[in-house]
């Protein structure tokens, strides 16, 4: 057991809610992520309104704390004015950074807004320095690694790319494939884990049809990184993420408390201490637990038998009678806790203990290591294994967000006071303040009778700090005169009251005046000749190798011959190589260039599955012949990631559409596209790989 790390990364936890965001803040959370209703790739979380994320805009102010908005799945090109709209929306109120996954959305919020840190959703595949370095230069200033990373690719990392933040996952769901190359939700059902509707295929159960066997195939354990921060904060990473949106605020609370009590005094010589703090984060919700890839060996991923909640070891049944079972206990059991245990048939069965006796005689709880009669519903038999998964102690008070006030927007309030001599309405005041280039006025005449007290300018600015609904409240606010008498002036309250509320009424209107979303940047392909060789595509299904044992990959890897991915259509010809995801960019650069240089006279059609393999294209542009088409992989769903795409690749013939998308919204993306690099549809016949891992 370590005794606390040195170098404290920030500890970023999931916010499914309002409530689990408080929570997490409470248990000593640096930052917290969450998502709105839409554009979240946890939509089925409860998420946050409008105003619930102007109350924890306010609350993390308050805090010192920082908030990140995941909009972390692919936006649909009618989609791309609702989430710069929202972007827009929580921008003005106060984010630290958006997580993005989308290429297109997020090359449109660079441009619009510099100043807005960009964070490289896990689902982009930030699986080496080359993808790191390209996603920085696309404005992105950190990267949430995957799953799948090594404490030592995190090393070198860093050293490449001081810059760029990393992010990395301690603790949570792992899922089967590597995040982001996942299709199996999408294409088998219709719902894709890239729009945030996974079903978790991954946690059903399965039957082999050579041996029968039903089981869990690939559902995956829990990660627990435990200890292994210390060197995860050795290696310079940022922030450690913890994943659960869709899981409680205590299951928030405990798991970020054990790490932060991890960080900040380790558990070294408190064994008791260890196991409370432990106990508590798996009673929340936990697997089985793996260390994941971390150490760069094997890892024991799968937890093939069950995939669900399973908590801690009560002990196991000694004996049952009538309605009750006994038990010794391995920690504290009380009444209304939640138990597990399976059937001999592998069947879970999980209720609530209704009441309890040591000996004869009831009682509300039992302490670690006492032998005591459980009163269930349901009773397992003598030798079962009985689980722990839920203790009412650790229930926590639900915060009520509307007793939390929402922020605002500050603004700067110019008014301006003039005397107008010999007039009924002797008196001018304007007020004045602008937001996002607009700027808006409001001007009252009234009039205004000498006083022996102070300045009516005194009440207009009390009155001005109180904005009361507003979205907007006073950061500074400046007041001119400019009068014929040198002298105080007194106005009716009730009309410098009705000045303030027409004035803040007008600036609230401003939000209807949102900017519009700007078009992509057409990059121009009338005279690139790279577009000829798009005839050598087809619709994807034939594009690939067959491997031993009749089985066809659709990627070319580079120790595989070059010549079984040669094709011609009439006069064009080229060699037409998918490059897979998830593989080692070095790798197809070396291959490349033996192949360029093994064959002077032919073109290569190089298919780009990542944005690793966006780096070739700089490192190669010295070779003419060689072309590219962005792949399937790429999931280019919008016309700003198709822009994207062709200002960053000079030489492409083409670009795949995204795999889950319908036909209606490809013919939709289609028919507005500008003319030139043409957009193609993979074939419905096409079987794309379900999951890469």
């Amino acid at each position: 057991m370590n005794t606390g790390c040195a170098v404290h990364p920030e500890i970023t936890a999931p916010a499914g809610s309002f409530d689990a965001a408080v929570k997490a803040f409470e248990a000593g959370a640096e930052s917290v992520y969450f998502g709105l209703k839409r554009f979240s790739a946890r939509s089925q979380a409860k998420n946050f309104s409008h105003d619930d994320f102007r109350r924890l805009s306010d609350l993390a102010g308050k805090l010192q704390k920082k908030i990140y908005l995941a909009v972390n799945t692919l936006v649909k090109e009618t989609e791309l004015e609702e989430a710069y709209s929202e972007i827009t929306f929580c921008r003005s109120f106060g984010i630290n950074a958006v997580i993005i996954q989308d290429i297109g959305l997020a090359d449109l919020i660079h441009a619009k807004y510099p100043d807005l840190p960009l964070h490289a959703s896990t689902q982009t595949v930030c699986s080496d320095t080359s993808a790191l370095i390209h996603l920085k230069k696309a404005g992105f200033c950190r990267a949430v690694l995957p799953r799948e990373s090594t404490v030592r690719t995190i090393i070198e990392t860093d050293k490449a790319i001081p810059d760029m933040e990393l992010e990395v996952f301690i603790h949570g769901a792992l899922c089967y494939s590597v995040s982001g190359l996942c299709l199996a939700s999408g294409l088998l059902i219709g719902r894709s884990g890239n729009r945030g509707e996974c079903a978790q295929l991954c946690r059903n159960y399965y039957t082999d049809e050579d041996s029968g066997i039903t089981n869990f195939p690939l559902s995956c354990r829990d990660l627990f990184t435990g200890d292994r921060i210390q060197q995860l904060a050795a290696a310079g990473v940022k922030s450690l993420k913890i994943e659960g949106r869709m899981k409680s605020p205590e299951y928030v609370f405990h798991t970020v408390r054990y790490y932060r009590e991890l960080l900040d005094r380790g558990f070294s010589n408190r064994p008791e201490a260890h196991k409370s703090y432990f106990h508590n984060l798996r009673l929340c919700f936990a697997r089985e637990f793996t260390g994941g890839f971390l150490s760069g060996q094997e890892a024991d991923i799968l937890q093939t038998d069950f995939p669900g909640h399973t908590g801690i070891i009560l002990g196991n049944c000694l004996k049952t009678a009538g309605n009750n079972f006994t038990v010794k206990t391995n920690t504290g059991l009380a009444v209304r806790d939640g138990i597990l245990f399976f059937r001999a048939s592998g069947e879970p069965v999980m209720q609530s203990v209704r009441k309890l006796e040591i000996g004869c005689r009831p009682v509300y709880e039992a302490a670690d290591g006492t032998e005591c009669r459980v009163f269930a519903d349901q009773l397992p038999a003598p030798g079962d294994k009985i689980f722990l998964i839920s203790r009412r102690a650790l229930d926590l008070a639900e915060t009520n967000p509307l007793s939390l006030p929402m922020a605002k927007i500050k603004i700067r309030i110019k008014a301006a006071a003039v005397i107008l001599p010999d007039q009924a309405e002797n008196l001018s005041v304007t007020l004045s303040a602008a937001w996002q280039d607009e700027k808006i006025h409001r001007k009252m005449l009234c009039r205004a009778e000498p006083s022996r007290k102070d300045d009516f300018t005194i009440k207009l600015k009390s009155l001005l700090q109180e904005s009361g609904s507003s979205l907007f409240t006073p950061e500074q606010i400046e007041i001119s005169k400019n009068y014929f008498y040198d002298q105080a002036w007194f106005v009716l309250p009730a009309e410098l009251k009705k000045l303030k509320n027409e004035f803040y009424k007008k600036l609230d209107l401003l939000f209807t005046f949102i900017p519009k979303l700007p078009g992509p940047q057409i990059v121009s392909a009338e005279k690139n000749p790279s577009v000829r060789f798009s005839a050598l595509l087809g619709k994807r299904s034939a594009l690939g190798a067959l491997l031993p044992g009749s089985v066809f990959f659709p990627f070319w890897l580079a120790d595989l011959p070059a010549e079984t991915f040669y094709r011609s259509c009439g006069a064009c010809s080229a060699y037409v190589l998918p490059l897979a995801p998830f593989y080692e960019t070095g790798r197809y650069i070396k291959s490349l260039l033996s192949l360029l240089d093994e064959n002077p006279g032919k073109d290569f059609l190089i298919g780009l599955n990542s944005f690793s393999h966006l780096e070739i294209v700089p490192q190669l542009a010295h070779r003419h012949n060689l072309h590219y088409f962005t792949d399937f992989f790429l999931y280019t769903a919008n016309s700003f990631s198709m822009e994207y795409m062709k200002k960053n690749i000079p030489q492409l013939s083409a670009v795949f559409y995204w795999p889950e998308g319908s036909s209606r919204d490809f013919d939709m993306l289609a028919s507005g596209c500008q003319a030139g690099v043409p957009l193609l549809k993979c074939d419905p016949a096409f079987s794309p790989p379900l999951f890469i891992s």
